[in-house]
């Protein structure tokens, strides 16, 4: 993974940072949101999960699209975004994969999710066990 993303004092993580404190101030529910490297895409991506999504993604795009609006000074294009619902599948296997890296950690070693960066995730927040 590019270490540009993944570096907490980057323009892009600290953008991120920015945008989750937008949606929350506009009351989007962000159930999950990080950084993680696809395989069908060049570069990471910036994964928020919600329920909003569960219910049509177009109007999730739409919300966070204004959020990014509203930002002074922001670099983080949408399209740079990817956002899922809570139940899709294509995020359950997502959470199967962070967390099963986790699986071979004794349960009171291990790391909380929040604020855990590897090679491949670097986590915003994560949904409570």
């Amino acid at each position: 993974m590019h270490n540009t993303i993944l570096v907490r004092e980057s323009k892009g993580f600290l953008d991120g940072t920015r945008l989750l404190e937008e949606l929350d101030r506009e009351s989007f529910p962000v159930a999950a949101a990080f950084w993680h490297r696809l395989p069908e895409y060049d570069t990471e991506r910036l994964i928020i999960v919600s329920p909003v999504a569960d219910e049509g993604s177009l109007g999730a795009y739409m919300r966070v699209q204004k959020a990014l609006r509203a930002l002074p000074g922001n670099s983080l294009p949408l399209s740079d975004i990817l956002i899922m619902g809570v139940q899709s599948e294509r995020f359950r296997e997502l959470r199967r994969k962070i967390e099963g890296v986790l699986g071979f950690v004794p349960l009171d070693q291990r790391p909380h999710l929040e604020g855990y960066v590897s090679e491949d995730t670097a986590i915003y927040r994560w949904l409570a066990s």
